[in-house]
């Protein structure tokens, strides 16, 4: 490699480091033809310290009105990844979005998914897949390996399944990674992020009587809305222990 390359890939992960949440620098970046996630490297460089300052200071700038993903998001992050063992583990986190259209689940996926410390992305919607009921073992299969391959290449693996509700629940009881199935993958650092509209009219129901009542959003108190969304689930079918 000349040394004007070596330069150049060395200013750019200089820019890629300092400018992580700028969108205006990535897409410039992009532009120029150069592949990111060829920069993104499977290490512990890649994780900060603490507190994941980048992606705070992303979702107080860009993200309104709500302040239960400011005021979780982080301290689960902290909690999961900043653990000397986290790779050991063969649990992943697993984050459940719920609300109507609009208010800001994908917004807030898209945000994590470009942070530096995840290296590999996928995005299942159901608005991209039709599912024959014919073939759902072979959508588990198609998915679950894409999820173990993503896996063995990186721990680090972001998976979000947009409008999880019209995926057939078969295929997310059959997620290896929910089976724990004994196969020596370890799924520790890997985050599975599912965006559900369940219980959205209860959820925008309670919303609007708090705020008629005078109360602010920053004094909402978070288990009132768990257990409309827990109940939704049970409702629609989901087993208890997945409240």
């Amino acid at each position: 490699m000349s040394y004007f390359k070596k330069t150049i890939k060395i200013i750019i992960i200089v820019l890629y480091l300092e400018f992580t949440y700028s969108q205006s620098i990535l897409d410039s970046i992009r532009n120029f033809g150069l592949n990111l996630d060829n920069l993104v490297f499977c290490n512990e460089f890649w994780l900060p310290t603490k507190e994941f300052p980048g992606l705070k200071e992303k979702l107080k700038s860009d993200v309104f009105g709500q302040p239960f993903v400011k005021n979780n998001l982080i301290p689960i992050l902290e909690d999961y990844y900043l653990k000397a063992n986290y790779k050991d583990s063969k649990n992943a986190l697993v984050l459940s979005f719920h609300g109507p259209p609009g208010v800001g689940k994908s917004f807030v996926s898209e945000i994590l998914s470009v942070a530096p410390f995840i290296k590999n992305k996928h995005l299942f919607s159901a608005n991209n897949i039709f599912f024959d009921k014919h073939l759902v073992d072979k959508h588990k299969a198609n998915i679950n390996q894409l999820i173990d391959s993503s896996i063995r290449d990186c721990e680090r693996s972001l998976f979000i399944f947009d409008d999880a509700d019209y995926f057939p629940s078969e295929i997310f009881q059959e997620l290896n990674v929910f089976r724990k199935i004994d196969g020596g993958l370890k799924y520790g650092g890997s985050v599975f992020i599912f965006l559900f509209q369940v219980g959205a009219e209860q959820l925008t129901a309670l919303t609007l009587d708090l705020l008629r009542k005078g109360e602010r959003r920053e004094m909402f108190h978070i288990d009132e809305f768990h257990n409309i969304i827990k109940n939704a689930m049970l409702d629609k079918g989901g087993s208890k222990e997945s409240g």
